[in-house]
C-alpha cells in the first residue's frame, strides 16, 4: 500500500483519540505527556500485533475477501458504539449527578472487562478518580483505545499494508490526544461532548460501509 493509503488509515484510527481527549478535556482529567506517549506506544504494540494477524491469515482467505473482514467488524463495532452510546446518555439522564459512572457491559474476562468500561465511558480509565491519569491507567486507556482498530489492523494487514503503519498509527494518536485535550478543555462544552459518541460511532460504520463498495 501507498504512503498516502497509510496516512488516510491513520487519520481514521485516530479519531477515537480525538474523542477521549476531548472527552477528558471537558472533565478535566489530565494526562502527562509521558503517559500520551505510553499510549501511543501501546498503541503502536496492538497495531501491530493486529496487522501481524492479518497478514498470516491473507495467507489462507480467498482474494478480495480480505477488505470485508476488517470493513464488517468495523461496521459492527460503529453500531455497538452508537447503541451504547445511546443507552448511557439515557441512563446518564436518570442520576442526580452527571459525574458518576454508569457500568452498562460487563464481560467476565476481567481484563475486557476493564477494557470495555473505558471505551463506554473514557473517565472508567481513571480507576483511583485521582483526577489524572497514572502509569498502569495509560496502559490501559491506550489498549482500549485500540480494540476498534484491532478490526481495522487485520484488515490492513489482509489487505497488505506493512508493520510501518503501527508507528505512524501511534504518532497521529498522539497528535490527536494532544489536540483532543487542549480543544475539549478550551472550547467544548460539556453538553456537547455527551454526544461526542455519534462522530466515533458513524466515522467507524461509514469506514466500515466502504469495504463493502
Amino acid at each position: 500500500m501507498g504512503f498516502l493509503s497509510m496516512i488516510l488509515m491513520s487519520v481514521a484510527l485516530s479519531i477515537d483519540g480525538l474523542g477521549v481527549g476531548l472527552a477528558y478535556g471537558v472533565r478535566g482529567i489530565k494526562i502527562k505527556l509521558f503517559h500520551i506517549v505510553l499510549i501511543s506506544c501501546s498503541a503502536a504494540f496492538v497495531m501491530g500485533i493486529s496487522i501481524l494477524l492479518g497478514q498470516v491469515i491473507k495467507t489462507i482467505i480467498p482474494d478480495d475477501f480480505d477488505r470485508l473482514i476488517g470493513g464488517t467488524i468495523l461496521l459492527l463495532i460503529g453500531l455497538w458504539q452508537l447503541i451504547e452510546g445511546w443507552k448511557r446518555t439515557k441512563l446518564k439522564n436518570l442520576k442526580e449527578s452527571g459525574c458518576q459512572s454508569v457500568v452498562l457491559v460487563k464481560i467476565k474476562i476481567k481484563l475486557l472487562g476493564i477494557i470495555l468500561q473505558v471505551v463506554c465511558d473514557p473517565r472508567e480509565a481513571d480507576l483511583d478518580h485521582s483526577g489524572d491519569i497514572d502509569f498502569k491507567e495509560a496502559i490501559l486507556l491506550g489498549i482500549a483505545l485500540n480494540i476498534d482498530a484491532l478490526g481495522a489492523g487485520i484488515g490492513a494487514g489482509v489487505a497488505g499494508f506493512s508493520m510501518i503503519l503501527a508507528p505512524i498509527s501511534a504518532l497521529f494518536l498522539f497528535v490527536s490526544l494532544l489536540l483532543g485535550l487542549y480543544i475539549g478543555k478550551n472550547y467544548i462544552s460539556s453538553s456537547l461532548k455527551e454526544k461526542s459518541y455519534l462522530f466515533t460511532a458513524l466515522i467507524l460504520i461509514l469506514i466500515g460501509m466502504k469495504s463493502f463498495i
